[in-house]
């Protein structure tokens, strides 16, 4: 009855949606680029129509699933319409309004339909996935995390394909999605939209990672089916009124970002199919199907520790040679900012070595997972002021550029390698049943609430100085931010749902990354004039304290189902 219910306040919610153009937007009723409102009807209805279809066929699992990514996504949403709300001129929303004035304009009734629409697709999402029970101390989640369906899931493949789509997917959504040949509609996307809307698309972005991440981490056919499907669909929900009104609006022109986003929604829609459509209902499953050995995760892990420790060695060395060489015989400027790679690479570097000891590899290999993302994050901003001095004459790249370029995709081979590696886990180390825990469900909401300020606002300020940030002077640097902010989100949010020992794992290795982003201070505080703390170090300080405390709450469940399992 409640996934029923769901369903119908999925699709009000998307119909709602549909009507914030009809109504209008805008005090002065300014219409869309184009005839919006059946597009965003259509695909607003998408989900909760799958939803339905895979309840007739006996797949109520797969259905629950579905109302995942359109939940998340929407939470993106709602904060794009908070742009409409504080600056109707700055939000680039033809598929919405298209304004014909310099005049100042404000939100109308529309607007309240957006949001109430987006709030009832999120409600959704929490009314499927939600499942109660009693007398553990915990809520098991439907199917996917409780390890009640395990038949299909889990393919390291699978989840490395989903893992490089779903990131594709995601910088489709943050970069531009239309070229504007009319005064009256400012260019968008991750680096040129106003404040809201960089932080909205970077919502976005983190939700179609998360929703697929969720779905292939899944220990069900029906849930993978139902994740990877749902994330398709509310990719397409998002994307597809914003490429019409590129390809219909007048003055405008679609990007390439829509396109390579729906591009990825397809192939994430044919991952799920593939792999649920495989598993056997439940009640047709023998009962010695009930696992799939993984083998080689020891040696996957073996190859992340190699590829890892390959990295880290770069980072180092990048910081020990020049960024940027003057041939000119001009002073060599000091380059404040690769002075984070020393503890960068150390970080990864003493995770890899860690890897490479078989009798720690598990412990380590969720920190592992979500700690090599600090060297995109050292190298992006050591590499920012080399980019933008080497168009003057007589200005080269040094040999620490080269090993900084060099030390990023050897990190994400050994991200990669990680991540396929935990599917095997799965089975090659414990394959108890997996619960909720409730316990950390406070420190996890505190982390993703200040991870956003803490990665999203300075760590440092002074006079003539402006760092990058997620939606305030988005540059190279803030690719890197955006890198670490979806690690630390996804870790987090992943942590209730994993077993205690991997939970501390991935929440130290997010703590890490805070307190490398703490660092950041001390190591380039010289490069500002009257530098100073900025409102990020108490935000990173902040949501530091909430992964340790996780952490060590993690660990005491971890005991505390020990000694239940040793007295039973």
């Amino acid at each position: 009855m409640r996934l029923r219910v769901a369903l119908v306040v999925a699709a009000a919610g998307g119909v709602l949606v549909a009507l914030a153009p009809v109504v209008g937007v805008t005090d002065g009723g300014h219409a869309p680029a184009y005839a919006s409102w059946p597009w965003m009807a259509l695909v607003g209805l998408l989900a909760p129509a799958v939803g339905l279809l895979l309840i007739t066929r006996g797949r109520p699992v797969a259905a629950r699933w579905v109302l995942l990514g359109p939940a998340l996504v929407a939470l993106g949403r709602l904060v794009l319409d908070v742009q409409v709300a504080v600056e109707p001129a700055l939000a680039a929303r033809p598929e919405l309004f298209l304004l014909d004035t310099l005049d100042p304009v404000s939100p109308s009734v529309g607007l309240v339909l957006s949001l109430v629409g987006s709030l009832l697709v999120l409600l959704a999402g929490l009314l499927a996935l939600s499942e109660p029970t009693g007398g553990d101390g915990g809520a098991r989640l439907v199917d996917g995390f409780g390890g009640e369906n395990r038949a299909t899931s889990g393919s390291p493949g699978l989840l490395a394909l989903v893992l490089c789509v779903s990131v594709a997917a995601a910088a489709g959504v943050l970069t531009r999605p239309f070229e504007s040949e009319t005064p009256y509609l400012l260019p968008s996307g991750a680096l040129e939209g106003a404040g809201w809307e960089r932080l909205g698309l970077v919502v976005v972005a983190v939700a179609v990672v998360l929703a697929a991440t969720f779905a292939a981490t899944s220990s069900s056919g029906e849930s993978v089916l139902g994740g990877l499907v749902g994330a398709a669909l509310a990719l397409a929900w998002f994307e597809v009124p914003v490429l019409l009104a590129g390809l219909l609006g007048a003055d405008l022109r679609a990007g390439w970002g829509p396109v390579v986003a729906l591009l990825a929604a397809a192939l994430l829609a044919a991952l799920g199919l593939v792999t649920g459509l495989r598993a056997a209902r439940p009640s047709e499953r023998r009962p010695d199907a009930d696992t799939v050995v993984l083998p080689g995760s020891a040696r996957l892990r073996r190859a992340a520790g190699l590829a890892g420790l390959a990295a880290g060695v770069a980072a180092v060395l990048a910081a020990t040679g020049r960024q940027l060489v003057v041939v000119t015989g001009a002073d060599q400027p000091p380059e404040y900012p690769a002075r984070l790679l020393v503890p960068a690479g150390l970080l990864v570097v003493g995770l890899s070595v860690a890897m490479l000891v078989p009798r720690w590899s598990v412990a380590v290999r969720p920190a592992f997972v979500v700690g090599w993302t600090a060297v995109p994050l050292a190298v992006t901003s050591a590499l920012e002021p080399v980019l933008m001095t080497l168009d003057y004459p007589g200005v080269e790249l040094g040999a620490g550029a080269w090993a900084s370029m060099a030390s990023v995709p050897l990190a994400v081979l050994a991200g990669v390698l990680a991540l396929v590696a935990g599917a095997g886990e799965r089975d090659d180390v414990d394959l108890s049943e997996r619960t909720v825990n409730q316990v950390l469900a406070v420190p996890v909401a505190m982390t993703l609430l200040w991870s956003v300020g803490a990665f999203g606002l300075p760590v440092l300020t002074g006079r003539d100085f402006a760092a990058a940030g997620l939606w305030n002077d988005f540059r190279v640097a803030s690719l890197g931010l955006v890198v670490v902010l979806i690690a630390v989100v996804v870790a987090a949010a992943l942590a209730p749902f994993s077993r205690p020992g991997q939970a501390v794992g991935l929440l130290l290795g997010a703590a890490a990354l805070l307190a490398l982003r703490m660092l950041e201070l001390p190591l380039t505080v010289a490069r500002v004039a009257d530098g100073a703390p900025g409102a990020g170090l108490w935000l990173a300080g902040c949501c530091l304290v909430s992964l340790v405390v996780g952490a060590v709450l993690a660990a005491r469940s971890r005991r505390g189902a020990a000694t239940f399992q040793g007295s039973r």
